[in-house]
């Protein structure tokens, strides 16, 4: 699983809400990629108007080929997302990084560590 992790700080002339509503709006055109597993937007405490956001999917390639596909606004799902502003437009936006999840342990998997 690899994620792809952004910090972003609203700007002022815009609500966090607002922030919000296109996160959401614009997540759900990407999820429709093949290879997506989600994504995440987390308030960061003691940072005014600022949030994570954590998109999840299942290869690398996947995430590429998303990327390819929106930059070059073929398809349908590019030209759908192509439409909205992007993150950078909402204020200042730095890319965390690219990483890959090796293992995880939730608590729905912690009676089959139990019983090894």
């Amino acid at each position: 699983m690899y994620k792809f992790i952004w910090k972003i700080q609203i700007d002022r002339k815009f609500t966090e809400q607002e922030f919000i509503n296109f996160w959401r709006e614009t997540s759900t055109i990407l999820q429709k990629y093949k290879g997506a597993a989600g994504t995440i937007i987390h308030k960061v405490e003691g940072e005014e108007r600022t949030y994570m956001a954590i998109a999840s999917w299942q290869t690398k390639a996947d995430r590429d080929a998303m990327q390819a596909d929106t930059d070059s606004g073929d398809s349908e799902l590019a030209k759908r997302w192509q439409k909205y502003p992007k993150n950078s437009e909402w204020g200042k936006t730095e890319f965390i990084g690219r990483i890959e999840e090796i293992d995880n342990v939730k608590p729905e998997n912690i009676r089959k560590f139990w019983k090894k």
